[in-house]
């Protein structure tokens, strides 16, 4: 998780005539968001596609506490906050993408 995007543009640079697809989901995303700026800098033509799983039937806290609950064997769920109101098209717009 949050690996996707850096290695999107590791792989474009090292292969500048092959498309590059990255399919991600928001929260990873999220994380290596700040790697928009070299995306930017560099205009790079590489496809992203952002998947919202953030459905309703997911487990508050998503894989964190998907994870915590089968390795500690618990129903205890760690608390979290509420996804942030800001889309990953508005981080991109943000970068000039």
């Amino acid at each position: 998780m949050g690996y996707g995007l850096p290695a999107a543009l590791a792989a474009k640079l090292a292969n500048p005539y092959n498309t590059v697809v990255l399919v991600s989901g928001e929260s990873s995303f999220r994380m290596t968001a700040g790697a928009l700026e070299h995306y930017s800098m560099l205009d790079l033509d590489i496809k992203v596609v952002v998947i919202d799983n953030s459905t309703p039937d997911r487990l508050p806290g998503g894989m964190i506490n998907q994870h915590f609950m089968v390795g500690m064997g618990t129903k205890t769920r760690v608390k979290t906050r509420k996804p942030s109101p800001v889309s990953p098209a508005s981080i991109a717009r943000g970068y000039g993408v």
